[in-house]
C-alpha cells in the first residue's frame, strides 16, 4: 500500500451502465492525477456518495450520464462546475463537454477476460460519423508537454484528421 501521484490520464473511455455503479472510482483526494481527453459515461452518479475532487484535473473531457442530467458534485451542468471548480477550464474558457458522444454500440460487448481485447470485440466504442469528439481533443504535447504517442488503442495513426479525437479511438473515415 503506498499513494499513487502525479498520473496522467488521457484518451480513454470509460462506461459503466449499472445504475449501482460509479464511473470512476477514487479513494481519496489523489494529488496530481490529471484527466484529459476521456470519454466517461455513467448511469446515475459520476463519483461514490459524498465524495468531491480536490486535487485532481479534469480538462477536455467529455461527459454522458445514461440517466439524465450532468450529476457531478451537486453541480447541474458542466459549465457551473466548471467555473466553479476550475476543471475543465483552458485559458479561461469551459473545454470539457457533456454531451452523447455518438459511439457506435456501447455497452454491447461482453469481454471480461484482457486476452481478448481485440479491434473486432471493442469496435463499439469507436465514433460514428458527425460525433462532436472527432477533431475536439486537446493537443496534450503542446499544452502540457506530453506526449501520447503515435497510435490509439487500436495502433491507428494519430491524429487522422484535423486535430486529436477525444477517447481511446481515433476516427476513421472510411
Amino acid at each position: 500500500g503506498g499513494t499513487m501521484r502525479n498520473c496522467e490520464i488521457y484518451n480513454n473511455t470509460f462506461y459503466n451502465s449499472n445504475p449501482e455503479g460509479n464511473n470512476i472510482w477514487l479513494d481519496s483526494s489523489m494529488p496530481g492525477f490529471n484527466f484529459r481527453n476521456n470519454i466517461f459515461i455513467y448511469t446515475g452518479r459520476f463519483l461514490y456518495e459524498g465524495h468531491h475532487f480536490k486535487h485532481e484535473v479534469f480538462q477536455g473531457n467529455v461527459y454522458w450520464n445514461l440517466s439524465g442530467g450532468f450529476g457531478l458534485e451537486g453541480y447541474k451542468s458542466i459549465e457551473d462546475w466548471a467555473k466553479a471548480t476550475g476543471n475543465e477550464m483552458v485559458g479561461g474558457s469551459v473545454k470539457g463537454l457533456f454531451t452523447d458522444p455518438m459511439l457506435l454500440a456501447p455497452g454491447t460487448t461482453t469481454v471480461t477476460n484482457p486476452k481478448e481485447i481485440s479491434v473486432e470485440n471493442l469496435s463499439a466504442y469507436g465514433l460514428k460519423p458527425g460525433s462532436p469528439l472527432i477533431d475536439s481533443g486537446l493537443n496534450l504535447e503542446e499544452m502540457v508537454g506530453i506526449n501520447t504517442g503515435e497510435k490509439d488503442f487500436f495502433g491507428t495513426q494519430l491524429p487522422q484528421g484535423k486535430g486529436y479525437d477525444i477517447g481511446a479511438v481515433e476516427f476513421v473515415e472510411n
